[in-house]
């Protein structure tokens, strides 16, 4: 019984080879057209970057001392601090000023960001830079505090009497 199950396996897989062997091969599937070319894709704006004396003045310590103490990024402490020395510079007699202008690094260079960021064309009052301030990304507390902060600053490096003055200007 065994010799017949043998058997009849041997002779199922000769049938089966054989069944491949006889059986036409597979036509090939036709190749498939390629795909139009996709229309070039419109380039995506660039991100403005921030302007390199923006960067430059993250190091500068009256900028970094308004950063730390108000939480503030530093085009806002840039800008609002260039925007109150801006008012002392258009105020303060040129004696006073030059003093401050000496204590303060980048004094000039912060006055230059004031103008750019908030579209000051004149230093005149306080008051009139509500907008500017805000073009600068500050909120009217926000604007508040950097005088104190600056005037400390001022103390500090040139005594209580020059930051006196320059508080007396900032009006």
């Amino acid at each position: 019984m065994m010799k017949r199950i043998v058997v009849a396996i041997v002779a199922l897989l000769a049938t089966v080879s054989i069944g491949f062997a006889d059986t036409p091969a597979v036509p090939a599937v036709p190749a498939v057209p390629a795909a139009p070319a996709m229309p070039a894709v419109p380039a995506v704006p660039a991100v403005p970057a921030v302007p390199s004396s923006i960067t430059s003045l993250a190091s500068n310590p009256l900028v970094s001392s308004l950063t730390g103490k108000l939480g503030l990024g530093v085009p806002q402490a840039a800008g609002g601090a260039g925007a109150l020395l801006g008012l002392a510079e258009a105020k303060l007699p040129k004696a006073d000023w030059s003093k401050i202008s000496k204590l303060v690094p980048g004094s000039s260079t912060l006055i230059t960001e004031a103008k750019t960021l908030g579209g000051i064309k004149k230093f005149s009052n306080l008051a009139d830079h509500s907008g500017p301030f805000g073009k600068m990304g500050l909120s009217a507390d926000q604007a508040k505090s950097i005088q104190p902060g600056v005037s400390s600053f001022i103390s500090k490096a040139g005594g209580a009497d020059l930051a006196k003055k320059f508080d007396g200007v900032i009006k």
